[in-house]
């Protein structure tokens, strides 16, 4: 737990310092301590996370992977065999990816003039980083979405679509992330927020998501939907404890994002920029998701809605920008700060122990003496 505790409160201090009126390269110096900071606490892990055993011998068996690991996409499969063709090893292949999609998330928090908030990067360490750096494939693909947001501003639709065929090619699931070309098309009101998320609810305790999902199944198998659910369902009967919080519809995660969306709500005089509206409409949307699957498909909602989800971060950094008085700047950051060390809390000690405590290498190792290879 001590170096939980070190690096959050380290990324904590530049989120606070990035609040301060600095100097572009001041800023500038900030943001990529936090990166490098993120990166070496991500790709240095060893023996850390909920897969990581399965990718370290889908990466010892390449480039010929055994039938195990034959629904792994092609895009994952080529940048996996290109980085061991050099001869790297697995702890290198780790620490490069880390790099590669952190960078597409830190591109994707870009502000101009460096100004991006310290609260966006201490977000990302809590709790995204504890439950993605687990998902090896996913988290590409949701780093390629997120820096495709800048072509859905633009609209640029065949440089979206690119990223999307590129995101889907390590995780099928970025297919999900084509819905917000649309979804930025729409008109974003109080009224419409209201209808909509009355109809959500009626729609769920109807059952009407799931039965839409059922019926789903039957036409996609391309895109290997039951694959996925009964993948996750096999690792939540063999380690019932460790993987409880992977599938079964828990009401706790469902209340946290409707209370967000409530406050985002509460807060909306201040979201005036056309990406601040695009970030409030994903983020509904993955609530939509969440509550519409809320029964047997719910484990393909929180993959798919992870795409969405992930902006609230956005969103909680710009109250921090955006407020007009100081106390109310300051209380926020506050609330943010609390909120980290909390979700922090729960990742470590209530959500899943097992997988993430203790660290066994996160820059020192515990349990285990680790190769450290090319390095």
């Amino acid at each position: 737990m001590t170096v939980y505790v070190i690096i959050f409160w380290i990324v904590g201090m530049f989120a606070l310092l990035m609040e301060l009126r600095l100097t572009r390269d001041a800023r500038l110096t900030l943001l990529i301590a936090s990166y490098v900071l993120l990166v070496l606490y991500v790709g240095l892990r060893w023996e850390t996370g909920n897969d990581w055993p399965v990718y370290y011998r889908y990466y010892a068996q390449l480039p010929s992977p055994s039938a195990e690991f034959s629904s792994i996409e092609r895009g994952f499969r080529v940048f996996g065999s290109a980085v061991k063709y050099v001869g790297i090893p697995f702890a290198g292949f780790n620490l490069i990816y880390a790099a590669i999609y952190l960078g597409f998330m830190f591109i994707s928090f870009k502000r101009d003039n460096f100004s991006i908030s310290g609260w966006l990067v201490l977000q990302m360490y809590t709790p995204f980083l504890f439950g993605l750096m687990g998902t090896t494939r996913q988290v590409m693909a949701m780093a390629i979405c997120m820096f495709a947001v800048h072509y859905i501003l633009s609209k640029e639709l065949l440089k979206f679509l690119l990223c999307i065929v590129c995101a889907a090619s390590f995780h099928i699931s970025a297919i999900a992330f084509l819905l917000a070309w649309p979804i930025a098309r729409v008109r974003l009101s109080f009224a419409r927020v209201w209808i909509t998320f009355a109809a959500v609810i009626i729609a769920s305790t109807l059952g009407l998501g799931d039965r839409a999902f059922r019926v789903a199944e039957d036409h996609v198998s391309a895109l290997r939907l039951v694959d996925l659910a009964s993948h996750l369902e096999l690792e939540k009967q063999s380690s019932a404890e460790q993987f409880q919080h992977a599938s079964g519809f828990s009401i706790l995660p469902t209340i946290e994002r409707v209370g967000l969306l409530l406050l985002f709500l509460l807060c909306y005089r201040f979201y005036t920029e056309e990406s601040d509206q695009l970030y409030l409409k994903l983020f509904l949307l993955s609530v939509v998701i969440v509550v519409l699957l809320s029964g047997t498909a719910y484990v393909l909602a929180e993959r798919l809605s992870i795409y969405f989800s992930i902006f609230q971060i956005h969103l909680l950094a710009l109250l921090t920008r955006r407020m007009p008085r100081p106390f109310l700047r300051q209380s926020c950051c506050a609330v943010l700060l609390a909120l980290s060390l909390v979700r922090m809390y729960t990742a470590t000690h209530a959500s899943a122990p097992r997988i993430f405590v203790p660290y066994k290498g996160v820059f020192i190792n515990q349990d285990v003496k680790r190769d450290m290879g090319w390095f």
